[in-house]
């Protein structure tokens, strides 16, 4: 924040606008985003997108804890429209699931059921698309989630079932030479075996919270969020 008048470069702002996720200061994330002219490094408008949506989901989750539905619907709506301004953009429909879910939420939350099963049915409509997943691995936790909400129970139950024994395997497979790429496609900086438990410590917490078991989702996701701070769903799941 010291050196923010001086920073030209839009990769910076986005890890400004990322801190302060992390902090829970969503509207300063947001802020950060907002001022910043610079152009995004090839790769890294994937991060401009990803701390947009997120401070603003962040916000919606808050306000539907306090039953503020309408301004929940307010605030995602706004999140999954990207301003031009940020020169990037949404392209692919994956990064919008969590967004469509708790719009979803809302909207049932409202009475406005109709208008929630559209929601519904967007994210179930969603294919299992092994590359475009890499956006959002952790998509059969909403679908589970959705499929339930409609009361499709055994769709939820399958989808979390199948997925709790991959994400396992998962866990304790050995990388061989890296996990996964930063956003800027450096390869080899974190340690692929720490790299991989967060993520599917992450995922595992959330069939865990599919099964009502909120005291292990929590454990799982405080020990994601340690061992790797990017993971910023883990954090905010775990306080919510």
């Amino acid at each position: 924040e010291s050196r923010r008048k001086k920073m030209r470069r839009g990769d910076l702002f986005t890890e400004l606008a990322k801190a302060y996720n992390q902090l829970d200061k969503n509207d300063k994330a947001i802020d950060a985003l907002n001022s910043s002219n610079a152009l995004p490094p090839e790769g890294g408008e994937r991060g401009i997108t990803d701390q947009w949506m997120y401070a603003y989901t962040a916000k919606a989750l808050r306000l539907m804890k306090k039953g503020k539905y309408e301004e929940a619907l307010e605030q995602l709506d706004i999140g999954s429209k990207v301003p031009l301004r940020l020169h990037t953009g949404v392209w692919n429909r994956y990064v919008l699931v969590p967004i469509n879910y708790y719009q979803a939420v809302c909207l049932d939350k409202l009475g406005k059921k109709k208008e929630a099963r559209k929601y519904y049915d967007l994210v179930l409509d969603t294919k299992h698309d092994s590359t475009e997943m890499t956006s959002l691995p952790e998509l059969p936790y909403y679908q589970a989630m959705s499929a339930r909400a409609i009361g499709n129970n055994g769709l939820a139950k399958r989808l979390m079932n199948d997925y709790k024994r991959k994400w396992t395997e998962e866990l304790h497979r050995v990388d061989s030479g890296f996990f996964a790429a930063t956003p800027y496609y450096v390869s080899f900086v974190e340690q692929p075996a720490k790299a991989r438990r967060s993520q599917y410590l992450y995922m595992l917490g959330l069939v865990d919270l599919f099964d009502g078991e909120t005291e292990e989702a929590h454990k799982k996701f405080e020990e994601s969020y340690s061992l790797n701070t990017n993971n910023l769903y883990a954090h905010l799941y775990n306080v919510q």
